[in-house]
């Protein structure tokens, strides 16, 4: 599955804006919830291919290196692997983690789970941002900025759009405290309308001044810029998803020799990206096919809307709209079956924390959501950015490819393994971070530029 994170405050504290906000950017209690109601459908779903209790042959878990990121991720597998599937000590009925605690010694409440039930930690994977080459290489482009100017910004349809909003853009530098000039960048001008939207959402008051109509055309303009910086151009879906098309090795089994499936209505493998996962979809695809050991049954990929926005515009089914908080992408494994000689993926959209409604996901050189894995190998392939993607993309002289050492041993090197050992141990991981009043440099955005969200 690929998965954005959760509900959480906004990420920008304006001078004026009435709210304090104590946690930008940070996974709210709302967000938790809906990760954790995430994980329970997904048991409720694909229940058969779960397996009850946590193995790292068929679990994996990969996250950028945010905190709402990775509290969404620790939450959906708290709906998966909830109290009472975790290990005892061995040759005792002991849990290995205790099944109550102590809060505060000075306290006398409890956190209580079900009385003799153990908590079942799981391993997620990240590597720091700057080293972010799979689920956002943008992170890593010093030239992303320059090539989305190019392809967007100074076209004349965003140009003449944005030309005719500086009124507003004025209006707002000044009721939100901002000052002058502050609005020049579209990005900012994202950051402004979704601290509006947030407030909106969770009944907070809106800085003096801005009325319903100011709002309105604040909310549709930072809307209207965000679906922008996803632009439906080759060269972007080359650095947006070809590092991760790159690594996809050719099948290394003829369609017609993989081993016939039990028919099932259920799909045989599930898989939650949070951007692209190429190489580790499809050689996990084939093993899962052939019987292998080394299959994984469920991966989950925990990102942000830019991940699936980038995913979706890259197989020719571009998003329009704000992404929901939780909003995911599935990717489904089917053996054969009495209506498909040979193994198929599906592909679903899920736009909210739910699987209750999803909408196939029409996927470009494929006969609708249905691709035989032939057919899904060579979509990626169209947009695979080549082994020296980040020298030829980004300009980063020397730069080794997706396919080198950078993916290989020495990004190895940098992953943190972060281990979700309970509310309390994960809670306790997650920076403070205090309150901050807006300044260009210290505005939290990509590093080529854009609102981070």
């Amino acid at each position: 599955m690929l998965a954005r994170h959760g509900d959480r405050e906004p990420q920008l504290q304006m001078p004026l804006d009435p709210t304090n906000w104590t946690a930008l950017g940070e996974l709210t209690p709302i967000g938790m919830n809906q990760h954790y109601n995430l994980g329970r459908e997904v048991v409720g779903r694909y229940g058969e291919i779960i397996p009850r209790h946590f193995s790292d042959r068929e679990i994996y878990i990969r996250s950028t290196n945010y905190n709402r990121a990775l509290m969404s991720a620790y939450s959906q597998l708290q709906g998966i692997f909830p109290p009472g599937s975790g290990p005892s000590i061995e040759g005792t009925t002991t849990p290995a983690l205790p099944d109550s605690v102590q809060v505060r010694p000075q306290q006398q409440r409890l956190i209580c789970f079900t009385a003799g039930s153990c908590p079942q930690p799981v391993p997620i994977v990240t590597v720091p941002i700057a080293a972010e080459y799979l689920l956002r290489p943008f992170e890593i482009c010093p030239s992303a900025l320059g090539l989305l100017q190019g392809l967007v910004f100074e076209r004349a349809p965003f140009a003449s759009m944005w030309a005719a909003q500086q009124p507003l853009c004025r209006t707002l530098e000044g009721l939100t405290g901002l000052g002058p000039g502050a609005l020049a960048d579209p990005f900012t001008l994202t950051m402004v309308a979704d601290t509006f939207r947030v407030a909106r959402a969770k009944g907070r008051p809106l800085p003096a001044g801005v009325t319903d109509d100011i709002y309105n055309r604040t909310v549709t303009l930072g809307e209207a810029v965000f679906v922008a910086c996803m632009p439906l151009e080759p060269r972007w879906f080359q650095l947006a998803m070809g590092p991760f098309a790159d690594e996809v090795p050719a099948p290394t089994l003829p369609p017609h020799l993989y081993p016939p499936l039990v028919a099932s209505s259920r799909a045989r493998h599930i898989l939650w990206p949070s951007r692209f996962l190429c190489l580790p979809l499809l050689s996990n695809m084939e093993a899962d096919l052939a019987g292998s050991a080394a299959r994984r049954r469920y991966r989950l990929y925990s990102a942000h809307d830019d991940t699936i926005m980038a995913y979706m515009a890259a197989v020719g089914q571009p998003l329009t709209e704000w992404l929901p908080y939780a909003a995911n992408v599935v990717w489904e494994l089917h053996g054969p079956d009495t209506n498909h000689s040979e193994a198929f993926v599906r592909i679903l959209y899920n736009p909210g924390p739910s699987l209750a409604a999803p909408r196939p996901v029409p996927h470009r050189g494929c006969a609708g959501n249905e691709c035989t894995l032939t057919q899904f190998h060579q979509a990626l392939r169209a947009i695979a950015a080549g082994p020296g993607w980040l020298g030829d993309l980004c300009g980063v002289e020397g730069a080794p490819g997706a396919g080198s050492t950078f993916g290989a041993g020495a990004l190895a090197a940098t992953i943190i393994e972060a281990a979700a050992l309970g509310a309390v141990a994960l809670l306790s991981a997650v920076a403070w971070r205090a309150r901050r009043t807006f300044s260009p440099s210290a505005a939290p955005r990509h590093a080529w530029g854009r609102a981070e969200f």
